[in-house]
């Protein structure tokens, strides 16, 4: 259990036939389901998603609540089952890791708005239930601040990675002015002027980053469709680097690497 704001969150680990599951319940809202493949790339961020979350708002955090229509379709496995717990458990699977063509990166179901009458289509043994839900969702708002880890770099651009959300692309366009890159060690290189000459600084990989969202970009990747929303809408998490990227920008002050203005504040407090 842990404590924030007044509200109590309950995790604890569930499993059923179709596999294990996270399970997350407040004493405030609806309790949040997370399949056991979501567990690693988010545990670690859930509290700061509360954080920024809470009261149902984005907050101006990189977490925002999206309102979803769907037709979820139940398979004859689950009669005789409570309908809104299969629910909650379906739509985490179908949608967490998942990212909704103009909406973002879900993460985790949130709550459920409305649930509609189930009814059957000729020939299909399932039985189909139009849902109204509101899911967590990751998608930065342009000229939005974050800070994230260099994961890699080349002529044309360095790539940044949240730790959940790998596809963000800082290109050479956008870094500071006089930068340039050493083929030799894979790092662009800031040579900022001063008096006395270029002074060199280093983006090097796993080293933190300031960085400034420019703009987002989604592409379908998928070309089917099914009843309610549409296949062609949802795209697997490990196919997000195609689905879902974010163009970013260090081309202004105070953007970069933490190490390079650190450095500048202490080398300005010595000089006093």
């Amino acid at each position: 259990m842990m404590t924030k704001d007044n509200r109590r969150y309950y995790l604890d680990l569930k499993e059923n036939p179709r596999g294990r599951f996270l399970r997350v319940k407040t004493n405030y809202r609806t309790a949040v389901t997370i399949p056991e493949k979501s567990w690693s790339r988010f545990r670690d961020i859930f509290s700061d998603y509360v954080d920024k979350m809470k009261d149902g708002g984005g907050g101006g955090g990189v977490g925002t609540l999206a309102r979803i229509f769907d037709v979820l379709r139940l398979s004859l496995h689950f009669l005789g089952e409570d309908l809104d717990k299969a629910i909650l458990e379906q739509l985490n699977l179908k949608f967490a890791n998942k990212v909704v063509q103009n909406v973002g990166l879900c993460i985790a179901l949130w709550d459920i708005v409305e649930r509609g009458e189930s009814f059957m289509f000729p020939g299909d043994s399932g039985h189909h239930t139009k849902v109204k839900f509101r899911i967590l969702v990751f998608r930065p708002f342009v000229d939005q601040i974050l800070v994230g880890k260099i994961k890699s770099c080349d002529h044309e651009s360095v790539r940044v990675t949240l730790g959940f959300f790998d596809d963000i692309t800082i290109p050479k366009n956008n870094l500071q002015k006089d930068s340039e890159f050493d083929s030799e060690k894979q790092e662009w290189i800031w040579k900022y002027p001063t008096d006395d000459g270029p002074h060199e600084l280093f983006m090097e990989k796993d080293e933190d980053i300031r960085f400034k969202v420019v703009s987002d970009m989604f592409v379908d990747t998928t070309p089917t469709g099914n009843p309610g929303l549409e296949s062609s809408d949802v795209e697997s998490f490990e196919n997000k680097k195609t689905s879902y990227r974010i163009i970013a920008a260090i081309n202004d002050s105070g953007l970069g690497p933490l190490t390079w203005w650190t450095a500048s504040g202490e080398e300005e407090d010595n000089g006093e």
